[in-house]
């Protein structure tokens, strides 16, 4: 029986950073002075059950 879980990961883009999936779906993008800070801080809340935010 195949595994569906998924784990959480960062992703550079240009300028930025993105949050995504290991399938390949992106949640988020952050791009700008201090978006690492701000995908990091993002991937904590998800990960603490936070839920997503839009």
């Amino acid at each position: 029986m195949p595994s569906n879980a998924l784990a959480l990961m960062l992703k550079p883009i240009l300028y930025g950073w993105a949050v995504v999936l290991t399938d390949g779906r992106e949640l988020a993008r952050f791009r700008g002075p201090g978006a690492e800070r701000r995908a990091r801080r993002y991937l904590a809340h998800i990960a603490a059950g936070g839920g997503l935010r839009a």
